[in-house]
């Protein structure tokens, strides 16, 4: 049976679509189900399991070792020219590794597109890793405003090749730095963890990953859809 999607919900370029709270995504255990219909379901390690985070349900990444990666290559057309990544969290009031990042959604393969924590500045930290234009890196990105923790965020990211930008939003307000090349094809998801230093630490409720630019209407669309159900 072909998913059923809320009319609010944008599905444009859809590639992975990932609730906390629907149970067809999210069983109670094993692993994170797609709803995009592209099957790219998400191996869960270190028993991660849901929690309630400011009255809202979301993964619970309480300790080092846990996250969700894709246990074979993704089906689907992978992000390459542009792409979008977002997603709903919530910052632990601490961290539970050193490190300089958490890891919220990477895209990755020899090529990808990275949404991270900073630690420190408690921004959200875009990157595009080995760019097929001879692998030169422009680095992190980290545009927006500081968030708080214990609060939740929205936050996406939006690779617009034709523009040459990479756009960042954190609920629903835009900010943009300078990028460039296109990535090769990626192929495995994780949410929650890189490696050991840079593992998130709260509460990850809904992920989504396109393989097409968003527009501001779109991603300011996504924000409104869910964000009831987050204050």
């Amino acid at each position: 049976m072909a998913t059923v999607y809320s009319p609010k919900i944008n599905t444009d370029g859809l590639y992975g679509y990932y609730d906390a709270t629907n149970p067809k995504s999210w069983s109670g255990s094993g692993s994170w189900k797609d709803l995009s219909g592209n099957g790219n379901d998400l191996a869960n390690n270190g028993t991660t399991s849901t929690g309630t985070f400011g009255g809202a349900i979301a993964m619970n990444f309480n300790s080092s070792g846990k996250y969700f990666e894709s246990a074979s290559n993704t089906s689907g057309t992978s992000p390459t020219d542009n792409a979008t990544l977002e997603a709903w969290i919530y910052p632990a009031a601490s961290e539970l590794t050193s490190g300089d990042r958490g890891c919220i959604i990477r895209v990755h393969g020899g090529s990808g597109q990275y949404l991270s924590w900073n630690k420190s500045n408690r921004k959200i930290s875009g990157y595009w890793y080995g760019h097929a234009n001879g692998g030169t890196s422009p680095g992190y990105h980290e545009t927006g405003a500081a968030m708080a923790r214990e609060q939740w965020h929205h936050c996406v990211e939006v690779w617009n090749y034709s523009e040459q930008k990479l756009y960042q939003y954190i609920n629903g307000v835009k900010t943009q730095a300078n990028t460039y090349g296109t990535g090769d094809a990626n192929s495995r998801i994780e949410v929650g963890m890189e490696s050991s230093g840079r593992q998130f630490a709260g509460g990850i409720a809904v992920i989504k990953i396109h393989n097409t630019a968003l527009t501001d209407v779109q991603v300011l669309q996504a924000y409104k859809a869910l964000k009831g159900r987050f204050q």
